[in-house]
Formats: structure tokens, sequence, C-alpha cells
């Protein structure tokens, strides 16, 4: 949400833990047919887009990073906290959203989130964000701005849209949710992008590292002697709805560890960087970095490729 208001991440793939086994990516609930009523109604969505979108704007305007536990949660708040904490530059501006479409699963589909494809900034960039109930109120826990358009999502004759669980029990999808985030973040480690992914750019960005190479430097702006990349997922859950084609639109987060490494040479990353971190080893350097993914996965039989819309990068600790 950060960079709706100005803020630029420093490694930004604009436009656009801890292991790589499926057990560890969490569930976000049992699947849930289009049947009932939406869980919650567009005015009272409007509504509280409204009263988070004042809350950011009073937390950018005071480049206060505590302030964003009130409105957000999971990967939007581990991202937008750094972005606050590590932000140099002239004032942000205020920023608001448009709810263009919203994406509310049944109210008996057990569904704690829904999604609210946006708008911001102009009128032709979506910004679409996952809301999930913390306690009594809803908070902004993904958001990732597009490169491609959301597909259309099946919708029920009351208004709601179908949740996929995040281990597609029926296995309706070339892959579960769950499997698609894994193989991302497999994929993200390699020179190039594999597995069930049509090529993207955004991913691209990740796995070159071009900007990070640039950021990343010792002492007298020397460059590294070694660079890797590691890229797992992250400990948030996985999320997705039900297409109207049968596929499935999927939300997930990755986190990528870049490592330098330079023998003897202290680092030397600038401001914001330094901000996200305490002295590091001599001689080693690694910058994590958060990205949320919104993806298209297509039916099982459909013989097509997983398409990433979009992805959000954001570096959050440097060690």
């Amino acid at each position: 949400m950060l960079a709706v208001g100005g803020v630029a991440a420093l490694l930004a793939v604009t436009g656009c833990t801890d292991s790589h086994d499926d057990d560890k990516v969490r569930d976000a609930g049992g699947a849930g047919a289009a049947g009932g009523p939406p869980l919650i109604a567009e005015a009272e969505a409007k509504t509280v887009l409204a009263r988070i979108t004042a809350a950011n704007n009073k937390a950018n305007a005071a480049l206060d990073a505590e302030q964003v536990a009130g409105f957000e949660a999971e990967a939007s708040l581990s991202a937008d906290a750094a972005a606050l904490r590590s932000y140099v530059g002239r004032d942000i501006g205020e920023f608001d959203y448009e709810v263009e479409t919203l994406l509310a699963p049944s109210s008996t589909a057990g569904a704690d989130f829904f999604v609210a494809d946006t708008l911001t900034g102009s009128a032709t960039q979506h910004f679409p964000l996952v809301l999930a109930r913390v306690g009594q109120e809803w908070r902004v826990v993904h958001n990732a701005p597009l490169e491609v358009p959301l597909p259309e999502v099946r919708k029920g004759a009351a208004g709601s849209v179908e949740v996929v669980a995040a281990d597609d029990p029926g296995a309706t999808l070339i892959a579960s949710p769950q499997q698609v985030a894994a193989a991302h973040a497999a994929a993200l480690d390699q020179a190039a992008t594999s597995g069930p992914f049509a090529g993207d750019a955004v991913s691209a960005k990740v796995v070159g590292a071009e900007q990070a190479r640039e950021t990343i430097r010792f002492e007298d702006g020397q460059a590294a002697e070694s660079f890797t990349v590691d890229s797992v997922v992250a400990p948030f859950p996985v999320r997705a709805l039900r297409t109207a084609d049968g596929g499935a639109l999927v939300a997930y987060t990755t986190s990528t560890d870049y490592t330098a490494t330079r023998t003897g040479a202290e680092a030397d990353l600038g401001p914001i960087l330094t901000k996200l971190g305490g002295r590091t080893p001599a001689g080693k350097v690694t910058v994590s970095v958060l990205n949320m993914w919104w993806t298209k996965v297509p039916a099982k039989g459909a013989g097509d490729k997983v398409t990433v819309l979009g992805g959000s990068n954001q570096p959050t600790e440097v060690k």
C-alpha cells in the first residue's frame, strides 16, 4: 500500500520463509461454493477501505511504521512497515482507492477474506487488495499491482465468489495453489523460471537481480565476489478464488534472500538498506526481500501454464 502512497521499493519490481515444503504453507480455509450472499456488501467494503486509507495516509505522513499494524497484517504489514522504517525522500502524498470490483466469498463458505480490485493513482492502474478479518476488524493482508488484468471470477446468483482451498483436495487445477507457490519460489532460485510457469518479466527481474547486484556494494564501491539468490514460500496463507473458466486466481507471498560476499570488505549499502539492519559481518551481507504475487492457475486438463499477473518487491531486513 505504500507504493501507492509514493514510496518506491529500493529493489523495485514494479507492476508487476521458512521452507519449500507444502505443509509449511498455511491453508486459507476450505473450499466454498458461490451459493449464499457475499460475506461483505460493496457499501461496507468501501467504508472499510476508506477507514484503512485514512489510517494509511496518517502513517505515511508521520513515517510511523508502528501505525501500520492498525490497518494491515501478514505480508502487507511486513512489507509496508519495512518501507516506512527505511523511507528516504520527500513527503509522501495522500492517496485513495476506488473499488472497481468486489470479490467476496459467500457468508456461509467459512472464509475470512475478500478481494477488492481497486484503481489508484490513475484510471488504469489496478491494485487488487486482499482483506482478512483480524479480530473484529478487516485489515489488508496482501497487496500487489498488476501487469495483467485479473481474470473473470466465477460468481453465484447472489454475487458471491467460490473459494478454492490451498491444497485443492478435489484436484481441480493443474497444481494446487500451495504447490504453485512452492514451484514459484523454486523457480526464482534459478537462472530462468521453470516448472508450470509461463515466462514473465516480474519473476525474471527477481531472478536476474540486476538492481540488487548494483545496490549491494562493499567499501569503496566494490562489487561482490559472489552473489546468490535464495527464494522460499513466506509463512502467510495462500488464498485462491475460482475463475469463470474453472481455474483459480491465487495470491501468495515468497521471500528472497540476496547474499553477497567479498573477503574482508565491509558492506556499503546506502541509507535505505542501512535502516533495515545493523552492522553486518565483514565480508558478507544478506538483503531479504518480500514478494507478494498474483497468479492465474489453469483448470486441470486445460493444457495451459500458470500466468503471473503481477507482483511487488520490498526489502524487509539486512543481516
